[in-house]
């Protein structure tokens, strides 16, 4: 038995479950309809409730640069062996978590933690590759009526993107490129809505000089998505080669918010509009 007080206090109980330590208490009881394990304390080691307005409050309390080496140490790297620029581009990695159907593409070198962000940071958000995808595994399945990852993730990242020769789906793309536009795909004759952001990470092959004399910075895409209607859709660019490839002295050893809370943050202002900021 669980007393009404402790769902109070940890919401999430009810929803996805926490990771706790507790102690059961065995009462005894001859009334076979009656549970005898009774739920005696429970300390969470998971986020089982998120204070908004206090996060706003505490917020209050900092400057913007102190806010931001925050929250760059809160990903696990050294603010100290940042620009002010080299930050910023690390932390728009985290746009998708906090905006609705914001799309995402970064192409760079190998090593520089493209995709360790969508695959290790939120609970929120899911990393696949981009040869794994499919029509009914992203957006949804006719037979069944099972709603794909758009319906259940904050953010879908699709890793290894880049490919000139990759064989793609012409009608994963056009499904793709109208759920960027109008944030809902049909199943059947009912059209639906979802929210998650995409986010399309790849490796170059080339570096930027000779892609800006021989092409462009999309030519690694594969040719389907090598496609005006396709790129009008993504919001940012995110200049891969200006990252530095990860080193050991660039981690934080420093203090920073738990993984849990951060992401919590996130996904609570998908629901705030700071648009008219």
């Amino acid at each position: 038995l669980v007393d009404s007080g402790t769902v109070k206090k940890h919401p999430k109980l009810l929803v996805g479950g926490v990771w706790c330590i507790a102690d059961l208490e065995y009462e005894f009881t001859e009334d076979k309809a009656v549970s005898p394990w009774v739920l005696s304390t429970l300390k969470p080691i998971q986020l089982s409730h998120f204070d908004f307005d206090g996060y706003v409050e505490a917020r209050k309390q900092f400057t913007t640069d102190e806010w931001i080496d925050l929250l760059v140490q809160s990903i696990g790297f050294n603010p100290d062996m940042f620009g002010k620029r080299s930050k910023l581009t690390q932390l728009v990695r985290l746009i998708p978590f906090c905006e609705r159907n914001y799309n995402l593409i970064e192409l760079g070198p190998k090593g520089t933690g493209k995709s360790h962000i969508y695959s290790e940071f939120s609970p929120h958000g899911i990393l696949i590759s981009g040869g794994e995808v499919t029509v009914p595994k992203l957006f949804v399945n006719n037979s069944s009526g099972k709603i794909g990852l758009v319906g259940y993730w904050d953010c879908v990242a699709f890793d290894e993107f880049a490919g000139k020769q990759k064989r793609v789906d012409k009608a994963l793309v056009d499904v793709m490129k109208n759920y960027m536009a109008n944030k809902s795909f049909s199943r059947g004759v009912e059209t639906l809505g979802a929210e998650a952001s995409m986010v399309f990470v790849g490796n170059t092959q080339h570096t930027v000089p000779y892609m800006l004399k021989h092409s462009d910075l999309f030519c690694e895409l594969p040719d389907k998505f090598y496609d005006s209607a396709f790129l009008d859709r993504i919001h940012f660019y995110i200049p891969g080669w200006e990252i530095d490839i990860i080193r050991g002295e660039m981690f934080s050893s420093g203090y920073g918010f738990v993984v849990d809370y951060l992401a919590e943050i996130l996904r609570s202002l998908r629901n705030h509009d700071y648009s008219d900021r």
